[in-house]
């Protein structure tokens, strides 16, 4: 005959109950990739790729410049036109003029001061869009002339901020400028399109025109080609 001991009940019964709850189990990220043990057939993730062949894919990438940098002498770069120093080349198209323009005039005769920020050492090579007048001896001030190296100044300079004085109206004396405010030139009459200007310092030329395609800050597969052969080149 036995004995039953009424005590370890409670305690079997906890212990039953753990053994037969469901557990918890945690997979690795990587676990996405594998094939399960025991599957057969391949249930591994697939990646569709869709590239487009429609006739804009046969466009040439354009290739593009990297930011322009002062500190740097765009004249000794590899591929630099050598456009001369101490020259301001203008264009009033809002695009720099190639390099081989005659649309500059000297740094010594800008008298544009709120261009000189811009376009001396240290500055970010480009000034406009303003309206930039030039000095035409015996007959005053008139739009910029390509092949002319003429005293030039701007309309940002109007008043008594151009330390050079008032921009003078082609009145006898004919002379660049006057102390006298009522004899400067009215700038609102200065309505057609060519004497707004943008200004491009020698060294922003000698950047923007570099030939060097190893200057070029993009990476592109194979170098320049069309959008469809960097997109599968890239797959």
């Amino acid at each position: 005959m036995f004995s039953i001991n009424y005590r370890f009940i409670p305690i079997g019964i906890l212990v039953g109950t753990l053994i037969g709850l469901p557990t918890m189990s945690f997979g690795k990220d990587t676990d996405l990739y594998l094939t399960a043990q025991g599957i057969t057939r391949d249930d591994a993730p697939n990646v569709l790729i869709i590239l487009d062949n429609s006739g804009s894919m046969d466009t040439l990438i354009p290739t593009s410049l990297g930011p322009y940098d002062p500190s740097i002498d765009y004249s000794a770069e590899s591929g630099s036109p050598n456009i001369s120093a101490g020259r301001i080349y203008w264009s009033t198209t809002g695009a720099p003029p190639n390099a081989g323009t005659n649309q500059w005039f000297s740094t010594s005769n800008n008298n544009c001061e709120a261009s000189k920020p811009h376009l001396n050492a240290g500055g970010n090579g480009v000034y406009g869009s303003d309206k930039i007048i030039a000095f035409k001896t015996l007959a005053g001030w008139d739009k910029l002339a390509s092949g002319k190296d003429r005293l030039v100044d701007c309309k940002s300079d109007k008043g008594a901020t151009d330390p050079n004085g008032y921009a003078k109206k082609p009145v006898t004396p004919v002379v660049p400028y006057t102390t006298v405010a009522s004899e400067e030139v009215n700038w609102d009459a200065f309505t057609d399109r060519n004497f707004t200007a943008t200004l491009y310092s020698s060294n922003y030329m000698n950047y923007v025109h570099n030939s060097d395609q190893s200057n070029l800050n993009v990476w592109i597969p194979g170098g320049v080609q069309t959008r469809w052969n960097a997109a599968t080149a890239a797959v």
